[in-house]
């Protein structure tokens, strides 16, 4: 009769040489078997008497995921992370190597402790109090202690994020000052259209200017004329000078209005610096031009084309005729048609849009929409670079 041993399928003769086998060859098995094999008297209400020099194990481990079942029988606890040992056992229960370990237990459990370890704190920890009740034959031992809930490991990583801004912009507002504006309020209603436009531009970057047109005297047909400034700085000069010219412009003469239009192209700049600076003149009149120099839709139309190609403006004009005639509106339209090009030559753009004021009580608003429709239409795309936390990993 022969002896088999369990580790190597090996065959011994004597039961003493199939012991003295497995004490030789099989040692450190048969160590982690009983390591990993509960102790009897531990589990009893007086605990072991060997306390660390028992072969057998003092713990209860449990290493399942979440349960939301309730603790109701004796003995049974209520665990909800991984890697969670409870030593629930009396006077020989004894905390492993804190270096290794994160150790938490409350002072009244009676030895009971609760051990993490310390390879999970990486990142960001939620904890959450539990209390345990487990019963071992007459004794009764309550053990509360903080329990990780989530463990989530963060990194800061560069994104780049591209959004849609708006283009800086140049802003002349021109507004005719002949006798006919004190009508119903008009010049009035023109220069709350202004204010309406500023409030709709982007102050940190972009200008603005303000002029005034009449009769054309001697070399020039505008009457006032506010050079452009920087919103960012120059705001409150910008509102002051739109107070002073409601109180105390002056009226009369007649409508110079194309010799007008042409003298405030080119007070506009173009900078090396601002490729994607926009150039934008809005124009509110009461009435046809009857005194500039240049008389000729066509000629109003080339002059503005090539002033657009010779100072590389990105120009666009808006003009909001008020209560003018249908010829008088179909005039402007020309005045703002695009070129058609010459053999070889480049097809230019329409160079704006007319918003027509049927009365006085609609200028404000039609001063409004006709720059956000400018300002909306001509948007860039810019790429930044932001570092964003994402979670690399849940434990």
């Amino acid at each position: 009769m022969s002896f088999q041993c369990q580790h190597c399928n090996y065959y011994l003769a004597t039961k003493q040489l199939l012991k003295e086998h497995i004490a030789t060859v099989h040692k450190n098995v048969e160590d982690k078997m009983k390591k990993e094999t509960m102790c009897y008297f531990f589990s009893s209400a007086t605990g072991c008497s060997k306390g660390d020099k028992c072969e057998y194990s003092h713990s209860i481990t449990t290493t399942k995921k979440a349960t939301t079942a309730p603790a109701k029988k004796a003995g049974e606890m209520k665990i909800k992370s991984n890697d969670l040992a409870l030593i629930p056992g009396g006077g020989a229960a004894k905390a492993r190597d804190d270096h290794a370990f994160g150790l938490m237990a409350n002072p009244g459990s009676g030895g009971a402790i609760a051990q993490f370890p310390s390879s999970v704190f990486k990142g960001h920890a939620t904890t959450k109090t539990i209390t345990t009740v487990s019963t071992y034959n007459s004794a009764t031992r309550k053990m509360e202690v903080k329990q990780i809930e989530t463990i989530d490991e963060v990194k800061k990583v560069p994104k780049r994020i591209e959004t849609q801004v708006r283009k800086p912009f140049q802003v002349l507002i021109l507004i005719d000052v002949s006798g006919s504006m004190q009508v119903d309020a008009r010049f009035k209603e023109a220069i709350n259209g202004a204010r309406a436009v500023i409030n709709e531009m982007n102050i940190a970057d972009d200008w603005v200017g303000i002029a005034t047109f009449s009769s054309r005297k001697a070399s020039s047909a505008l009457t006032e004329f506010m050079d452009f400034k920087q919103l960012k700085s120059k705001k409150s000069e910008v509102e002051l000078f739109l107070n002073q010219l409601e109180r105390s412009a002056s009226f009369g003469g007649a409508t110079a209005l194309y010799d007008a239009i042409l003298e405030c192209a080119d007070k506009f700049k173009a900078y090396e610096s601002l490729p994607d600076l926009q150039h934008l003149l809005i124009v509110a009149t009461d009435g046809a031009d009857n005194d500039s120099d240049v008389k000729s839709v066509d000629t109003v139309n080339r002059l503005l084309h090539s002033k657009q190609h010779e100072k590389k403006l990105n120009l666009h004009v808006t003009i909001l005729p008020i209560e003018v005639s249908e010829k008088n509106v179909n005039d402007l339209e020309n005045v703002l048609r695009g070129q058609v090009p010459l053999p070889g030559g480049i097809q230019r753009r329409k160079l704006g849009e007319i918003h027509h004021c049927a009365n006085a009580s609609v200028i404000k608003d039609k001063f409004a929409t006709a720059a956000k429709t400018v300002f909306e239409t001509v948007r860039i795309c810019r790429s930044e670079e932001k570092h964003t936390s994402i979670s690399i990993g849940k434990r």
